[in-house]
């Protein structure tokens, strides 16, 4: 994140204002309707038409039906979190580690200070393994920005990386912001099939600590926090 060749990509939640299914955006625990079960009354419905019809074409037809469409996992024990003070730095710096190539090697103070102006931020846990992280700052009006959106490797592919974007989106303290922007590298038809677009008229970007700024004569700055 925060780097110049990153792509810029907007979110109006005014357009697309339900992102997730949640009935209460502070407890999601709940993944059981983001996983559709493979017993489904949508199988059973394939499958029972299959075995009104005979034959060997029926039954490799019926083979096919039942080996094309693998399970997916049960993550009805995964739980997502929108306390911050879950968030457990350790945990979170090796998160950092082995899965986000643009969080490697980040110094334990610095992320803490991050976090500290960060909201909301939003955890993913299976048991008391930290498997998914984001955070966002906004001005709760006009514009947001999403950051360190980071989902263990192991758990990708299940629909969890998109419900955690759709936890942080659907946050009470984001649904009136106007626009929401974020930074990726790759990752943009991934957040196009959440509702963002590409942004390349309207940002700019100034690298941290390569201007010396002095303040106007008379202003005294604060300490920093």
């Amino acid at each position: 994140m925060g780097r110049m060749e990153e792509g810029v990509l907007t979110f109006h939640p005014a357009i697309a204002r339900q992102p997730a299914t949640l009935e209460n955006p502070t407890d999601v625990g709940d993944l059981s309707r983001v996983n559709r079960s493979p017993t489904s009354s949508t199988h059973r419905v394939s499958r029972s038409r299959v075995k009104q019809r005979s034959g060997p074409d029926c039954e490799a037809q019926q083979l096919r039906s039942t080996t094309a469409r693998p399970s997916q996992p049960d993550n009805r024990h995964i739980r997502f979190s929108v306390d911050p003070a879950e968030v457990d730095i350790d945990r979170l710096l090796q998160l950092f580690q082995y899965n986000a190539f643009w969080a490697r090697d980040r110094r334990r103070e610095d992320v803490e200070r991050a976090i500290q102006f960060s909201h909301p931020v939003v955890t993913v846990w299976d048991g008391d393994r930290l498997i998914g992280f984001a955070r966002a700052t906004s001005d709760g009006v006009y514009r947001a920005v999403l950051w360190d959106v980071v989902l263990d490797s192991a758990y990708r592919h299940q629909g969890l990386g998109r419900k955690l974007v759709e936890t942080l989106i659907a946050h009470p303290d984001l649904q009136k912001v106007e626009r929401i922007y974020l930074f990726t590298t790759y990752q943009q038809e991934f957040y196009r099939r959440i509702g963002f677009d590409e942004n390349t008229s309207t940002t700019m970007v100034l690298m941290g600590q390569t201007v010396e700024f002095l303040p106007p004569e008379g202003v005294e700055m604060p300490r920093p926090r």
